[in-house]
């Protein structure tokens, strides 16, 4: 053990330093250092210490105006830095997110419980699909590992149907006199063709190795494992393009158009106002400082800070969201006033997040290195809510329950006929299951042998502890070879609903298990690797003392079974087992695996009294009954007759051999997969939301349309697409029944078929003969053609780590209810809980077993109301810087002096504008959000020019009633007419303007100030919602809105009483109704935004019904339509 751990941490440790040591070599602060932005803001920040630096030369600057150069200067600078701080913080956590969270993962590692915790020898099942369980011999002893806890050297055991944990190379007894080497790669299944011309000799010693074969792992597993979750890159989300794209327009376009303007402007004014006496101070100024000033707005100096504060919140509020769901008792209930039958949006939980864990969660993303959600790496909240389909890679644990649940039984009557019942899972039963036929009570004189079997064949017939839900029953086969999980799953509801009591069952005691294989037959009933299975059956002798009787009860592979069956059981005596009834049992068999289901037959006979001295009470054995052929009839009944019938005279080995033939058919039961309490509800309200599930199967066409017709899905034409290879073996399955479409087969092939034919791969729900390459090469074919994916897996998967990492957003999911937290260091599953940590590693969110998928649409719901709220938050933020540039480069244009210096706008940009825009944040849900189609990656900004005309419109009376109001407010304050005005400013150079009239320049920025954040307070009412009527999304309702705006308010309304107290012109200086046109004018811009509105709802509304027709169509080039 400590070898292995040795190992393991040094792989871990090198894996993890390279990586890290690679992201921390490229600068990051150099890459912001280039950005054009910072260049220019640096350029201007330098002209204004310069321009300090000549006030104080060339003696002007009156009014403390030079002062305020350099305070301005040093604001600039400082902003710089901080946004440099920000950007590198950023920028090197999300380059080491990932790792840091793995070296946190990999501490559980250290602790020596993990490595001891199997000392209670547990059994762990190891033919569960979604979970990743090896065999390894330790230390002399058998222990269970996941594939990313071993190591190179360990020898693993593997049986017939077992997948390669990493690439093995078979060393057994029989390993120096093979001809060859027998290897397996990573995934591989181990078949009897692994060994090729050798097969002989394993064949010999599979007996005394029970089934097992033993292979020296030639890797450790883990490094493939990190090194797919530290370098598959994710796609940018959404936002985050938005962002850049808004960034780039502004940085490449906006800025520069507005430098050229205004520096053109200012040059005509320099020309009309030229001073030979003040030509250097007019030059510093207007050249440089204006040219400053008009720019400064559209600088991303609060952009960054914004975006991270907003990014911190909207992740706090998803985990605690996330936490509330999982540990909350609360029912998903719909919302009020939702009719059952209309199309509605999921169910929610009635939970509201604390502002205390959401502080926290905030502050530890500001000031500490939180990775326990992958923020940066996944964009949780951006991914999330820009989801547009949701694949699930997993079944078992995921989907659906670990083990199938009983479908049907099947049993024959006097008359030799098959009757077949239907049962269903149903927890508020008495006993949690029930026959869906009301005359079933008229065959338990059938029934109740079978009942017997089943609960004999577990432990819960002697444990007096009842179970209501589906759970695996303790066998032996967990350790002596790979069985069909229905084999696994407990029948002990059935039986006690059959009429078996525990006590009935309790009376008996067994005396023997057996084991029972057969390795050297060749079954052909059911083709196909995916249906791969070495016959085999698990039988118990059970001694009842009352009655002084033996009887061996016995369930297993159906071939096996028949094969040792003389006569069936009809509920009155024993009939022969005739060709046309074991043809009915095979049809039942046949159709019933082509359906994606697992079936078991279960059999009895008495025991005759044996002079046998059993020393074994586990016994292994091996059936060599039956030869190769292609009739299978023809070679199923040679077990019929046993030597225990007649006087026997032989050993234990020979007993055991001959004990198993001649019994008697009971019953065939068909095992399925249910899905999980929810699951297809959850599936139709994803589509309702614009969401598309994608269910990735392993089986065949036809086993995994059998599965998908369970979850609601489609199954007729264009619903399927094969992800393996054409092996040209010929027609399969879609060949034949499939006409009518021409899908793609081979995920080689969709990438063509998408640039020739049609789209119809995107649309389509189910894949089917998928393998963990396969998966992830699709999902990455969805991210090309604009999708954003969530991929839904089992956190005990070793195999899907890839998948995850791949995905936009992944959630991985506990596959059982055991791997809850649990506090106790000597927990037994302390291997699977670090190996769910692993494999959950590229995941930002990990589910309990029992959590329903509701809480995923819940994020969702939330996830979109935070990132549209943000959209919101933003749109008037740039709506605002904009209008800010408009209106100061429109008082160049009528000559007017500064509307607006330096600290003013600081003041605006970062203080007034991001209460006012952050509080959008808080705006309560849409209730139709579920409702809606998500934008995809294609069509975020096709419609720049009408947004642009959009802000040209919402904002052009915010800068004329600003304009207005310096106007105004110099003209009472100088006692000018307008033309007097206009002709005072155009003569003058613009120092001794500021010179002379610094109170009342002063005092009319204050008043445009003021109309500023009035207009801008009104204004984001209207963005509250984007399309909603202000009437229809009140934004009172957003009591943080409501109080935002009127502290923005109040802190303009201080900042105006502190600058202008030592001024001699006061409040009264201007007239009452001057302080009203303020306050009607901004009240009046609502109009303005509602009109503009409207024609954006007209726009929305046929994109929504264009998306949907969209969403919902399937037809193809070849569609039968």
């Amino acid at each position: 053990m400590e070898e292995a751990r040795r190992a393991i941490l040094a792989v871990c440790d090198d894996v993890i330093s390279a990586h890290r040591a690679e992201a921390i070599s490229s600068t990051s602060l150099l890459k912001f250092a280039l950005r054009p932005d910072v260049v220019l803001t640096f350029v201007f920040a330098i002209a204004l210490f310069a321009t300090y630096l000549a006030s104080l030369a060339w003696g002007f600057g009156a009014g403390g105006r030079g002062l305020e150069f350099l305070i301005e200067g040093i604001l600039i600078v400082a902003s710089l830095a901080l946004n440099a701080a920000i950007y590198v913080r950023e920028t090197n956590l999300t380059k080491l997110e990932m790792s840091t969270r793995l070296m946190t993962v990999v501490e559980q590692l250290e602790a020596d419980a993990l490595w001891k915790a199997q000392e209670n020898k547990l059994q762990i099942p190891t033919n569960i699909n979604s979970v990743t369980i090896a065999r390894v011999v330790r230390g002399g002893t058998v222990c269970y590992f996941p594939y990313n806890l071993l190591a190179e050297g360990d020898i693993v055991q593997l049986a017939f149907g077992d997948v390669a944990p990493g690439l093995v190379e078979y060393c057994g007894p029989s390993a120096s006199k093979m001809t060859g080497k027998a290897m397996l790669g990573k995934g591989e299944k181990l078949k009897p063709t692994a060994f090729g011309p050798d097969l002989h000799l394993i064949m010999t010693e599979s007996k005394s190795t029970k089934g097992l074969f033993l292979f020296r792992l030639l890797e450790t597993p883990i490094k493939s494992m990190l090194d797919a979750a530290l370098n598959s890159t994710r796609p940018t989300t959404i936002i985050a393009q938005q962002l850049k794209l808004i960034f780039e327009t502004f940085i490449g376009r906006v800025l520069w158009i507005a430098v050229g303007v205004s520096l053109l402007v200012n040059l005509i004014r320099y020309g009309i106002t030229f001073s030979s006496a003040d030509w250097k101070q007019e030059f510093f100024f207007i050249i440089f400082n204006l040219q400053f000033y008009a720019v400064m707005p559209l600088l991303p100096m609060s952009m960054p800070l914004l975006s991270l504060i907003a990014r911190s919140y909207g992740n706090a509020q998803i985990v605690c969201l996330f936490d509330l769901l999982q540990n909350s008792r609360e029912e998903f209930k719909d919302e009020d006033g939702v009719d059952e039958f209309d199309a509605a949006p999921s169910p929610v939980k009635d939970v509201t997040t604390q502002w205390g864990p959401v502080w926290k969660i905030f502050i530890d993303q500001l000031v500490k290195v939180d990775v326990d959600f992958l923020a940066r790496t996944t964009g949780l909240v951006e991914s999330l809510a820009s989801t547009t389909v949701i694949c699930f890679i997993d079944r078992e644990g995921s989907l659906s329950m670990p083990y199938p649940s009983t479908e049907y039984v099947q049993f024959f009557d006097t008359l030799g006929a098959p009757v077949t019942l239907n049962i269903l899972d149903d927890p508020r039963s008495k006993n949690g299951v029930l026959f869906e036929d009301r005359d079933w009570q008229e065959y338990l004189h059938i029934l109740r042998p079978l009942g017997l079997n089943m609960l004999l064949q577990t432990q819960c017939g002697h444990s007096g502890h009842r179970r209501f839900e589906n759970h695996r029953k303790a066998t032996s086969f967990v350790i002596d070879g790979r069985v069909k999980p229905a084999r696994h799953t407990c029948l002990c509801r059935l039986a006690r609903q059959i009429g078996i009591s525990e006590i009935s069952a309790g009376r008996f005691s067994s005396d023997v298990s057996i084991n029972w294989y057969s390795p050297r037959q060749s079954w052909k009933i059911i083709p196909g690797d995916y249906h791969f299975e070495v016959p085999s059956a698990h039988a118990q002798i059970f001694r009842d003392p009352e009655n002084k009787i033996k009887q061996l009860f016995c369930d297993g592979n159906v071939d096996l079974i028949l094969e040792h069956c003389a006569d069936y059981w009809d509920g009155e005596s024993l009939k022969p087992l005739s060709e046309s009834v074991e043809r009915k049992i095979l049809e039942f068999y046949q159709n019933a695996v082509l359906n994606d289901m697992q079936v078991v037959a279960y059999s009895y006979r008495p025991v005759p009294f044996y002079n046998v001295n059993m020393k074994v009470k586990n016994a292994y054995i091996e059936d060599h009954a039956g030869v190769e052929t292609s009739d299978v009839i023809d070679g199923l009944r040679q077990g019929q007759f046993s030597a225990v019938d007649s006087a026997f005279d032989g050993n234990d080995e020979l007993f055991l051999q001959e004990v198993c033939k001649g019994q008697t058919f009971l019953a065939i039961a068909s095992f399925s997969y249910e899905p999980k309490p929810n699951v297809v509800d959850f599936i139709e309200d994803l589509g309702l939301a614009g969401i598309r599930f994608v269910y990735f199967s392993q089986a065949p066409e036809r086993e995994s349309k059998g599965y998908a017709e369970k979850l609601g899905l489609e199954i007729n034409w264009n619903s399927c697409i094969i992800l393996s290879s054409p092996n040209g073996a010929g027609n399969d399955y879609l060949d034949i029944h499939d006409l009518k479409a021409r899908l793609p087969r081979g995920v080689e092939n969709i990438r063509s078929h998408l640039e020739t034919v049609d789209d119809v791969p995107l649309h389509v729900s189910l894949f089917a003969e998928c393998s963990p390459r396969s998966i992830t090469e699709m999902v990455k074919i969805f991210q090309e053609n604009d999708e954003v994916v969530c991929c839904v897996g089992s956190s005990l998967n070793e195999l899907s780590v890839d998948c995850f990492a791949t995905a936009d957003i992944a959630v991985a999911v506990d596959p059982f209810t055991a791997l809850k937290p649990r506090s106790k260091m000597s927990n037994p599953l302390l291997p699977l809980n670090a190996s769910a940590s692993l494999t959950s590693s590229p995941c930002a969110l990990k589910l309990h077993f029992d959590t329903s998928p509701f809480c995923l649409t819940q994020l969702i719901r939330e996830a979109r109301t935070l990132a549209e709220n943000a959209r919101q938050g933003f749109a008037l933020h740039v709506g605002c810087q904009m209008a800010l540039t408009v209106l100061i480069i429109t008082s160049y244009v009528f000559t007017l002096p500064p509307i607006l210096t330096g600290y003013q706008i600081l003041w605006l940009m970062w203080i007034v504008l991001p209460i006012q825009c952050l509080s959008i944040l808080f705006s309560p849900h849409d209730p139709q959000v579920m409702t809606l189609m998500p934008v995809k990656q294609n069509a975020y900004m096709k419609d720049r020019q009408r947004f642009a005309m959009y802000y040209l419109i919402r904002f052009s009376p915010t800068v004329i009633g600003c304009l207005a109001t310096f106007i105004w407010a110099q003209c009472v304050t100088l006692n000018l007419s307008i033309g007097d005005l206009f002709a005072f400013y155009s003569r003058r150079p613009s120092r001794l303007v500021l010179e002379d009239n610094v109170w009342p320049l002063l005092f009319s920025q204050n008043m445009v100030m003021l109309m500023f954040v009035l207009s801008c307070g009104v204004s984001s009412a209207s963005f509250v919602h984007r399309t909603l009527h202000i009437l229809e999304a009140y934004p009172w309702r957003n009591i943080s809105w409501v109080l935002a705006v009127t502290l923005s308010v109040l802190l303009q309304f201080v900042f105006i009483i502190t600058s202008i107290s030592p001024s001699p012109i006061k409040w009264d200086a201007m007239p009452p109704y001057f302080y009203v046109f303020i306050v009607v004018w901004s009240g009046l811009q609502v109009f303005v935004q509602e009109f503009v509105k409207a024609d954006d709802r007209k726009h929305w509304t046929r994109f929504q019904k264009f998306s949907k027709l969209q969403f919902n169509t399937k037809l193809g080039m070849h569609s039968p339509l």
